[in-house]
């Protein structure tokens, strides 16, 4: 087992608050070149009739739905849910203002307390790659989704932040113990064939993006935040000072890919 599905060290040391998780957000939302903001992106994609039941998984500190609280609907039914406490408090300050969410609740996707046939739509974005039995977990929203119930989920590809690995070898190989491409487990060039597994109908939709990065201490605070590196605090300075280094020798730009998209898979087949 890898950081990216220990389940200890995510609940305890990665995802027991959102301060991690918001340094990684806090750079996307800075730097991306995409001018459609990737959780309005999101919500453009979901389709949400009225009086709707919808349960998130891996909901972190509920952003998708605060930078779309004008988009919801009144009539919605909106379950929230994560397997980190942390996260859950986060989520219920950050909606405090929205009505309809009203349900918060700590949930392992492997095993979903709803009966059969509950929701009429899950999401689970980013997450499917931290679950240990990511069959078992598909097999478990297919359960609870209603007959023409819909899943949506989103996830990394394999060029996703490429540049990333090449940075951090750069500075001392050493400090790389984790395997780079460990979201492989569930990415946009692995999940399409787990989710067809479940699933008679799956597409999958593609955000066109990239980071263009003018400042130092948020890729440094991006780097420090995520379990794939393994580099002390007390190298901190001296990290900083190689990421100016190599923002100076590129005219003050760091470029990085993004490789994301949304999968959307249907649990009857539209005809």
């Amino acid at each position: 087992m890898t950081k990216i599905d220990d389940q200890e060290y995510l609940l305890t040391r990665q995802y027991n608050n959102a301060s991690r998780l918001n340094a990684r957000i806090n750079l996307h939302a800075r730097f991306s070149v995409n001018p459609i903001n990737w959780f309005h992106w999101l919500f453009d994609h979901y389709h949400f009739p009225p009086k709707a039941h919808i349960l998130e998984l891996g909901c972190g500190p509920g952003d998708q739905w605060r930078e779309n609280r004008h988009r919801i609907d009144e009539d919605w039914s909106i379950m929230l849910s994560d397997f980190s406490i942390g996260m859950i408090k986060q989520a219920r300050e950050n909606l405090e203002m929205i009505s309809n969410i009203s349900s918060f609740q700590i949930i392992d996707a492997q095993s979903i307390p709803f009966p059969d046939k509950t929701y009429d739509f899950v999401i689970a974005n980013f997450m499917l790659y931290h679950v240990p039995n990511i069959r078992q977990a598909l097999s478990e929203i297919n359960r609870v989704l209603k007959d023409k119930g819909c899943f949506y989920t989103a996830t990394v590809g394999k060029r996703h932040l490429t540049e990333l690995p090449e940075i951090v070898l750069g500075f001392d190989p050493g400090f790389c113990s984790e395997a780079f491409g460990q979201a492989d487990k569930f990415s946009l060039n692995s999940g399409y064939t787990q989710l067809t597994a479940v699933f008679p109908q799956v597409k999958i939709t593609r955000y066109k993006d990239a980071l263009r990065i003018t400042e130092v201490e948020p890729l440094v605070d991006y780097i420090y935040s995520s379990p794939r590196w393994d580099i002390s605090e007390e190298q901190r300075q001296s990290f900083t000072d190689y990421i100016q280094s190599n923002m100076t020798e590129n005219d003050g730009v760091i470029n990085i890919t993004k490789d994301t998209g949304l999968f959307t898979a249907l649990k009857v087949q539209q005809v």
